[in-house]
């Protein structure tokens, strides 16, 4: 287990992998020609912003506060659920 702290230390290329191989995928959003989309790793989240014009990863930045689900709150559908 990863704690936030040894995440944030980890290179651009290792948080990448790391999220691939223990990440799980929460939701996504879009921001002007990005895509963002949120994992939630062990105790913290992580979010990886995808500039799909220029399509590649821009940035991973990692959370350990809960209230970075709000920005996805719009995204979640209700009536898709039932």
């Amino acid at each position: 287990m990863l704690t936030l702290n040894d995440f944030e230390d980890l290179s651009f290329y290792e948080k990448a992998q790391y999220l691939w191989d223990h990440g799980t995928y929460l939701a996504d959003r879009t921001y002007s020609q990005f895509r963002i989309t949120l994992y939630h790793l062990d105790d913290f989240f992580a979010e990886v912003m995808y500039n799909r014009i220029g399509n590649k990863i821009i940035s991973i930045a990692s959370y350990e506060h809960k209230g970075i689900l709000n920005k996805y709150v719009e995204e979640v559908s209700l009536p898709d659920l039932f």
